[in-house]
C-alpha cells in the first residue's frame, strides 16, 4: 500500500515544483497512507473479534439428538412383512436392542393382533430375527405365489405412504410371489409395480 501511495506520489511531482510543495504533498501521502494503515488494522482487529465471537457457535453441538419418526400403528390386512420391514429401520436408528425392540413392537400393535402374540407366550428370550420369524408365521398371509403376483400387479402407493414404505411392500410381495431361481421375471415385475404405483 506504501509503495502505490508513493509511486502516485512520484507520479504527481511536476519537473519543475519547488523543494516546499514536494515536501508537503510527500507529507499529505504519507498521511493518507497512515490513516489507510489504521484503517486496515482496526478492520482486521474487528474481524478478529467477529470471528472469536462466532466460532463457539459454529463448534459441533453434541447435545442434538435427532428426531426419528416412530412407525404407524399394525393394524391387518396390512402386510406383516413390508411393516417389520420399516420397523427394523426404526430399530437400527433407535439402537434397540433384541428386548427392548419386541416390548417396543407389541405397542404397535393392534388389540387382535397383540392378543394371538401374546397367546403364544414370552417372546423376550428371543433374538430380533427369531421374534421376526415368529411374527410372520403368526400373523402373515398364507397367499400363493400367483395371488402376490395379482397382488403385485395392483399395488398402488397409499396417499400417506412414502416412497420407501412402498418399496418395501413391493419387494415383500415380490419375495412371495417368485422364488429365488424366478431372479429375471422378480425384478421385471417389481419395476413394472413402483412405475404404475
Amino acid at each position: 500500500l506504501y509503495s502505490f501511495v508513493m509511486s502516485n506520489y512520484n507520479e504527481d511531482q511536476p519537473e519543475d515544483s519547488s523543494a516546499g510543495t514536494s515536501e508537503l504533498k510527500r507529507q499529505m501521502y504519507e498521511e493518507v497512507y497512515n490513516m489507510l494503515e489504521t484503517m486496515k488494522t482496526k478492520v482486521k482487529q474487528e474481524i478478529k473479534e467477529e470471528m472469536q465471537n462466532v466460532g463457539p457457535s459454529l463448534r459441533y453441538n453434541t447435545d442434538y439428538k435427532p428426531t426419528v419418526k416412530q412407525p404407524d400403528s399394525y393394524k391387518p390386512p396390512r402386510d406383516i412383512e413390508a411393516y417389520l420391514i420399516a420397523w427394523n429401520h426404526y430399530k437400527r436408528i433407535t439402537g434397540l436392542q433384541d428386548v427392548p425392540a419386541i416390548q417396543s413392537f407389541y405397542t404397535y400393535l393392534d388389540e387382535d393382533s397383540h392378543q394371538k402374540l401374546s397367546a403364544l407366550g414370552n417372546q423376550e428370550h428371543l433374538s430380533w430375527s427369531e421374534f421376526k420369524r415368529l411374527v410372520i408365521k403368526t400373523l402373515g398371509t398364507r397367499d400363493s405365489p400367483l395371488a402376490m403376483r395379482c397382488k403385485l400387479r395392483c399395488l398402488k402407493q397409499g396417499q400417506a405412504e412414502s416412497v420407501q414404505d412402498f418399496y418395501s411392500r413391493i419387494l415383500s410381495l415380490a419375495s412371495k410371489a417368485f422364488e429365488e431361481s424366478q431372479g429375471s421375471e422378480k425384478d421385471m415385475a417389481m419395476k413394472e409395480a413402483l412405475s404404475a404405483g
